[in-house]
């Protein structure tokens, strides 16, 4: 649970869920896993911590392994935790898991509807951003009827309740994300075109391979019905792999998605690429490995070690670069969809 998120392209974390399993390529070298057991080895160096976050991640990660143990908590001590935050902000909801793991029932992701609902209510009017690789599941949540449960989460607060009524579906502040990290996975994008959603994202992190053609649709349509609400994605989120392990993204595979999105006029944020560089060459980096070993700055540097009777060799070495200001010029873009 963060207020101040590392996350680029979010405000805060919000862990109302804690665990997962892995289903998808890009699971691989999964970040939240390797934070969770950072989490429980925190905790176990200072001789065991009571707090409701340790007791949540020591059950979510297997002690012999150090990898999810296929328990999900779910954590109702956390449901309140944005009426805390008094300003506007972009909310990543479950960072550390997925909120439509099938372990996660349908009722308590009620409860995180009641909660945003809620908020809402109290004038702190924040973004959320729900991101799945789950995306059958998710379709299959927002396709029902949850009004019942949600009014009967609600009915004890009559404010709430008058508030309900005047809130249609979707909500306008509920973003719905998918992850892909490959062409197999482009159907997910279709699947999420046929989810009701103010603002639909599709988020290619990590990016493993070429993704080729992306089904988007600039055109909106301002219809809450589920047909004609359909066929179009609002924001994507890109990126290369980070962490140990991690694979290597072409610069060209991001250029390639950027380049579609600004075609369609979809708000795009790159959030980290993988480059080259050289040793001893001043931090400067090149795109691709081939125009490392090319580089006259390589042939300078090895006439020098020449000279110096240095025998070493200047093999470019993959860096994983997330400041904006170090990008290619066409791929410093960062950014968001239009708050709704």
């Amino acid at each position: 649970m963060s207020s101040n998120s590392k996350i680029e392209w979010t405000d805060a974390t919000w862990n109302v869920t804690a665990g997962c399993t892995k289903c998808s390529p890009g699971c691989l070298n999964c970040y939240a896993e390797r934070m969770a057991k950072r989490q429980v080895a925190m905790g176990c160096a200072r001789g065991g911590d009571n707090t409701a976050t340790w007791i949540a991640y020591s059950d979510a990660i297997n002690p012999d392994t150090g990898k999810w143990s296929g328990k999900i908590a779910l954590r109702d001590d956390q449901l309140g935790k944005p009426l805390h935050w008094k300003e506007p902000r972009r909310i990543f909801v479950c960072s550390m898991s997925d909120l439509f793991h099938p372990k996660i029932p349908f009722e308590f992701i009620d409860k995180i509807h009641a909660a945003m609902i809620v908020a809402v209510r109290h004038s702190h009017y924040h973004t959320y951003l729900i991101l799945t690789k789950r995306i059958k599941r998710m379709l299959k949540y927002y396709s029902s009827n949850r009004r019942p449960q949600l009014y009967k989460i609600l009915e004890k607060d009559y404010d709430m309740i008058t508030g309900f009524f005047g809130i249609n579906w979707p909500f306008p502040n509920i973003h719905l994300g998918v992850s892909i990290s490959n062409p197999d996975e482009m159907w997910k994008a279709e699947v999420l075109s046929r989810i009701p959603a103010a603002v639909r994202w599709i988020s290619f992190e990590p990016l493993l391979a070429d993704v080729g053609e992306i089904p988007l649709i600039s055109c909106r349509e301002d219809d809450n019905n589920l047909e004609e609400f359909g066929q179009h994605i609002d924001w994507v989120v890109v990126g290369g792999e980070s962490g140990p392990g991690a694979r290597y993204c072409p610069i060209e595979n991001i250029r390639g998605i950027v380049e579609q999105c600004k075609a369609a006029n979809i708000p795009v944020f790159v959030k980290q690429i993988h480059l080259w560089q050289i040793q001893g060459s001043g931090g400067w980096l090149f795109e691709t490995e081939k125009e490392a070993l090319e580089s006259d700055i390589r042939s300078h540097l090895e006439f020098n070690n020449k000279i110096a009777g240095k025998k070493n060799k200047l093999t470019p070495k993959r860096v994983l670069i997330k400041d904006i200001k170090q990008f290619p010029k066409d791929l410093r873009i960062q950014q968001y969809p239009e708050r709704i």
